[in-house]
């Protein structure tokens, strides 16, 4: 399956309290677990809106020490 906007998502069934397995194989360690499909996606987003906002805020810091030191 597609994910919208992240690439290609991998997504498979596991015997887990969470069954819906996915990931997006380019970005490493991207992966996510839901009830269903759609919140196993939910799930994936966030996770990759959370590894984006970690990689601007330490983008930022670096041009920040760069530019006081």
């Amino acid at each position: 399956l597609h994910t919208p906007g992240s690439g290609q998502g991998k997504y498979e069934i596991i015997d887990d309290e969470e069954p819906c397995y996915g990931e997006i194989p380019e970005l490493a360690g991207v992966e996510a677990t839901g009830k269903k499909l759609e919140e196993c996606r939910h799930n994936l987003a966030k996770v990759i809106n959370g590894r984006l906002v970690v990689r601007l805020k330490s983008a930022c810091l670096s041009r920040l020490l760069v530019n006081t030191g």
